[in-house]
């Protein structure tokens, strides 16, 4: 099966009202470039039909394949990250935009479903 097509967004888990999302070396440079403070992370959750679709296609993708034991945390793999943290630890998975400060790198504050999925 392959999977769900190129999606400008990000997927984090929220347990116990915190985010859990990995952070990776490679977003200390994307901050360096891009002038912002990577201690500034910003999350801003999708409307919720947006979160629905979105989280539906990944977790369709990824149901039946038992790789959260031995799953080690990827860059540029949110979703993949986010599935297999909330099948080993729970919480809620959450679709949306992420950046730092006033720079959202995925996503945007204001899009609807179709600036999601990109052909």
């Amino acid at each position: 099966m392959s999977q769900p097509e190129s999606i400008d967004g990000h997927c984090w888990v929220v347990r116990d009202n915190k985010i859990i999302d990995p952070h990776f070396s490679s977003y200390n440079m994307v901050c360096k470039i891009r002038g912002v403070d990577v201690n500034k992370p910003v999350y801003i959750p999708a409307e919720s039909i947006i979160q629905k679709v979105i989280i539906k296609k990944w977790t369709n993708f990824t149901d039946g394949k038992s790789f959260e034991k031995t799953w080690k945390n990827q860059y540029d793999y949110c979703f993949v990250n986010a599935i297999a943290e909330q099948r080993k630890n729970g919480g809620e998975l959450v679709f949306g935009s992420m950046g730092w400060g006033d720079w959202i790198e995925y996503g945007g504050i204001d899009w609807k479903l179709h600036q999601f999925l990109k052909k």
